[in-house]
């Protein structure tokens, strides 16, 4: 079957002048270094220039949505705390919680200056031309592989489903949050969670990429939720929300004769909003259904507060890269080390600026802005090789602040490889391939 025609990519020129980019960060920084103004004018000023800019600068859109997330992890915490009273365990000072949130957002401001000062390719259309290759090689899969992966997807599924009728649901929903999670596949081995998000967004962007394949959607959707139901059930969810932000993205990029961008985003959108609000589903408290975006700036305020030693470092950190045998010395994440701490309530989450903070509380600010640059910088290059990275990579920096740096850097490169070798590059020219367009004509024309 012949392949649905790309759409067409139209350049826009902005409006948005270049010294606003600027302007605005040092108004923040000033605004944080004066005492009487307080944090408040600090924190609104930040998130009125963010949604300015995303709203007039539509091409700079992955950029701003990036730093967006990532100031909803540095600034929830303190809005919480200091609007509504909601302070959570080990129960840090007002002090604690401001300077934390301080240190956090000189960090954002300082990214954000990085960001835009190197010569990286953040656009929409980078990243818009990236999902439309992944689409357009996902359209001439055939129905053999796409049964297989749906088939180990179902066995995944139904091995995590078997535990949890041997935990037995009432046990789940009594217990806290990822008291079952190490009995689940997917919500705590690593390569099976690698495995399963590459399967569910390689199956998504089948779906969308082919018309008739969508009018089994329903298919696609259920087994997705018995692939992810199990994690969900226990507290689990940062892997399905990154799926469902790499399937947004490739939903939005088919464009006019595919999916409408609009409804994909809407339906997107509504899932995540589920997803953050399972806490208050499952508990009957209010106070619960913000802890996604709360809790894991806790690790930051649990190392500014008290004498935390964990094994791990940046330096070690690095060899979660390699597989476990190969590792020369046992390393857990941090994420998972905070979790066996019982310090916080976070989990397994982790948190940049926290990261940062344990290696050196001295240059906690410079560290957590070279970790994200970092980061950054290495989605960018792993996308020249193949757009299955700039998918992958891109949907796990938007929860990079509840994140650590190798952990982000191991499932964004695993997950794009495995994503790149499930949709096989087709033998024709890819479209980042082909010859440069004409003057007035689109690269997808």
């Amino acid at each position: 079957m012949t392949a649905p025609a790309l759409p067409r990519i139209e350049a826009r020129r902005s409006p948005w002048p270049l010294w606003l980019d600027f302007a605005a960060p040092w108004l923040v920084v000033t605004l944080l270094a004066s005492t009487s103004t307080g944090l408040g004018s600090a924190v609104g000023t930040w998130w009125l220039f963010l949604g300015w800019r995303f709203a007039a600068v539509p091409a700079s859109r992955p950029l701003t949505a990036f730093v967006g997330a990532f100031t909803l992890y540095g600034t929830s915490a303190w809005l919480a705390a200091s609007r509504f009273d909601l302070v959570y365990p080990p129960g840090p000072t007002e002090a604690t919680i401001e300077a934390g949130t301080r240190l956090t957002l000189f960090a954002l401001v300082a990214t954000f200056v990085m960001l835009r000062v190197l010569p990286l390719d953040l656009s929409m259309t980078w990243l818009r031309c990236a999902s439309l290759e992944l689409l357009d090689r996902a359209s001439r899969l055939g129905g053999s592989r796409l049964a297989l992966i749906a088939l180990g997807l179902a066995t995944i599924a139904l091995r995590d489903w078997w535990q949890l009728r041997a935990i037995g649901l009432g046990a789940v929903f009594e217990a806290d949050r990822r008291a079952y999670a190490g009995a689940l596949l997917t919500a705590s081995n690593h390569n099976v969670q690698i495995a399963v998000m590459a399967g569910t967004i390689a199956l998504g962007t089948a779906a969308v990429a082919r018309p008739e394949r969508r009018r089994r959607a329903f298919v696609l959707a259920a087994l997705v939720a018995m692939t992810w139901g199990p994690s969900l059930l226990v507290g689990a969810r940062k892997s399905p929300l990154i799926v469902l932000v790499a399937l947004a993205l490739l939903a939005l990029a088919a464009g006019r004769g595919r999916i409408a961008p609009r409804g994909a985003l809407l339906a997107a959108a509504g899932l995540a909003v589920g997803l953050l609000l399972i806490p208050l589903a499952s508990t009957g408290r209010l106070d619960q259904a913000s802890i996604e975006f709360v809790y894991p700036q806790y690790v930051l305020f649990a190392a500014m507060e008290h004498d935390i030693d964990l094994d791990y470092g940046y330096g070690r950190g690095a060899t979660l890269m390699l597989p476990a045998a190969l590792r020369p010395f046992e390393v857990h994440d941090i994420g998972s080390s905070f979790a066996d701490l019982g310090v916080t309530n976070v989990g397994v989450g982790a948190h940049p600026v926290g990261e940062a903070y344990l290696a050196s509380p001295g240059a906690a600010g410079v560290l957590a802005v070279a970790a994200t640059v970092l980061v950054v910088l290495a989605v960018r290059l792993l996308a020249r090789l193949d757009p299955a990275f700039a998918v992958a990579g891109a949907a796990h920096l938007v929860l990079w602040g509840r994140s650590d740096l190798w952990i982000t850097l191991f499932f964004s490169m695993y997950v794009g490889a495995l994503l790149w070798l499930l949709l096989a590059r087709p033998r024709r020219a890819s479209v980042l391939e082909r010859p440069a367009p004409e003057a007035g004509t689109s690269a997808l024309s």
